[in-house]
């Protein structure tokens, strides 16, 4: 039986309401910061990682430096019509200023040269040490540069490599530094905070953006979020960097939302015990629709609606949390994008750097070619036959790779339109339907509504997911395996989920964790963006795409595309 309320009731029930508005009040509040100070703490751990990340790139990139800079000096030094390694062989005023002049034509902060007996035979800048002996020359690595303690180094430390150079039985040695240096530091702290390097022997070298240093840091712990890392990870170290975020911004966020959910509890509150009398016998109601809507905020559910008929007293605070909510998930969303981009940033940067690999052979090709018709011309039209197929072979792998990494990098926005996705899927399935032995098989949703999507964009998506598949039939029936493709749609809410399923021999367990993967491939050329690519159109679609093994055999890839496109 429903309760009722009396006149003699109403200023006992007034006060239960009071408490009960407070209550729930309090609560929805608590959750609403709750979740804004996850959101922010969250966003502080991901600086403090972005600075850890730009450290070990801007330590690795230092460290490859060295060699590079030293490997294009002893390319200088070998190449045709250089006269240095001459005048290095042959002591005298050329030699003593050698280094001077080759310093020049590389990001080195130190150049020595070393003769027999590791002997300095020229130094840049410092040409006191000319004459000296270096035995720590022969120390020195190779292949990666190696930071140690440098008293010559503004900071103390230097990224130290040697090379050896020859001609004949005579050589010199090339032993280079770069500084760990201000500017290294700026990189890592990038405006967000603050990074300081302090040597096992020395003074810290400030950053020279925020002059902030370790002491100030550990000083006020409160105030920053911080880590601290030797230099170099293994081996003797040669000091350690700390990072450091404020956490300013994030204090100053809750404090504005403390005080603006203070506010508003206590305006609820005044409103609650001004007209407690009014809406007592009105109230029950919309109270227990509040409670539902805040355990339902609580649960996460961003699109709830709060149920209330016009004049019910709490539909704007319940719209108000509703709005909260839907503004954090947007946030989430948002946050999300951002990483799903950067995340395509990063692959596409490396298939630029992997572009660069088919050109070493071409260049050897040359230089081979050059020598031959230098000194055995004889063997010159055989040789240039020979590399002729060879430069020809890595120019088509880098045609490949050019395209694919042109199409993956500068793949515009959707440009979304209301679609016909039955039509579009069977245009691809069209191009398909002349392959020897494959039986298409197509499952329709009577009475599907349009997409907004871009159809160039999930055509290609489509043409990718069902050329894979037809390809994987293709190797498979020479076993004696029926080609069979299966493509379905279904409406699912405001979804429409399309299923493309083959009789293939399914994905590795490797492949099927790894697909959609930049960079990740099975087969002899690919580049493996064409499934990264895949996967991203659908993610700018507002989609999912999944893929995985039939029962018992062959293969399925699942998306999902929403009816409308979110714009948030």
């Amino acid at each position: 039986m429903k309760p009722r309320f009396d006149r003699a009731r109403t200023p006992s029930t007034a006060i239960q309401l009071f408490v009960l508005v407070a209550v729930v009040t309090g609560a929805a509040f608590w959750v609403t910061y709750g979740v804004v100070a996850q959101l922010l703490e969250r966003r502080l751990g991901d600086e403090v990682d972005a600075a850890t990340s730009r450290m070990e790139q801007g330590l690795a990139r230092r460290s490859a430096a060295v060699v590079s800079d030293l490997e294009r000096l002893e390319a200088f030094l070998l190449g045709p019509g250089s006269s240095e390694l001459q005048g290095l062989l042959q002591p005298g005023a050329q030699a003593a200023d050698a280094a001077g002049r080759l310093i020049g034509l590389t990001r080195l902060d130190r150049l020595e040269i070393l003769g027999e007996a590791d002997r300095v035979l020229s130094a840049a800048p410092n040409r006191a040490i000319e004459g000296l002996v270096l035995p720590r020359a022969a120390t020195l690595p190779r292949d990666a540069g190696e930071l140690r303690a440098d008293p010559s180094s503004v900071s103390g430390a230097s990224w130290v490599a040697a090379r050896e150079v020859a001609v004949g039985e005579r050589s010199v040695r090339l032993s280079g530094a770069v500084s760990f240096d201000a500017a290294l530091l700026d990189e890592i702290a990038a405006g967000s905070g603050v990074a300081v390097f302090a040597p096992a022997d020395g003074a810290p070298l400030y950053d020279t953006a925020a002059r902030l240093d370790g002491t100030r840091i550990d000083a006020e712990p409160e105030r920053w979020v911080s880590l601290r890392r030797r230099v170099p990870e293994s081996g003797t170290p040669v000091g350690h960097v700390r990072l450091g975020v404020s956490r300013a911004g994030v204090d100053r966020s809750l404090t504005r939302l403390r005080g603006r959910l203070a506010l508003i509890a206590g305006l609820a509150a005044l409103i609650a015990a001004g007209g407690g009398v009014l809406v007592a016998r009105r109230s029950m109601r919309p109270v227990s629709r509040l409670v539902d809507a805040v355990e339902a905020i609580a649960a996460g559910q961003a699109d709830y609606s709060f149920p209330a008929r016009p004049g019910d007293p709490l539909v704007d605070m319940a719209t108000w949390f509703s709005d909260v909510q839907r503004a954090l998930e947007s946030q989430q969303r948002r946050s999300r994008a951002a990483e799903r981009v950067a995340a395509w940033r990063d692959a596409a940067r490396h298939v630029a750097h992997e572009v660069k690999n088919p050109l070493v052979p071409i260049r050897l090709t040359v230089q081979n070619l050059n020598r031959a018709r230098r000194e055995a011309p004889e063997r010159f039209d055989a040789l240039f036959d020979e590399g002729s197929e060879t430069i020809l072979e890595e120019v088509a792998q880098l045609e490949r790779m050019v395209g694919e990494f042109s199409r993956f990098a500068r793949l515009p926005l959707p440009a979304a339109r209301p679609v016909d996705v039955e039509a579009l899927i069977d245009r691809v399935a069209e191009l398909h339907s002349s392959e020897p032995g494959l039986e298409i098989v197509r499952r329709r949703t009577e009475g599907l509504p349009q997409v907004e999507l871009d159809p160039d964009q999930i055509s290609l998506v489509l043409k990718n997911v069902v050329g894979n598949a037809v390809e994987a039939m293709r190797y498979a029936s020479a076993s004696g395996r029926d080609m069979r493709l299966e493509i379905a749609t279904t409406l699912e809410r405001r979804t429409i989920r399309i299923e493309i399923e083959d009789t293939g021999p399914g994905f590795s367990a490797e492949a099927e964790q790894r697909v959609f993967e930049p960079g990740f491939t099975t087969k002899k050329t690919g580049t493996g963006l064409g499934m990264a690519l895949t996967q991203r159109i659908v993610s700018e679609h507002g989609g999912t795409i999944e893929a995985a093994n039939r029962d018992p055999e062959g293969a399925r890839v699942t998306i999902h595309l929403p009816l409308q496109r979110d714009e948030d």
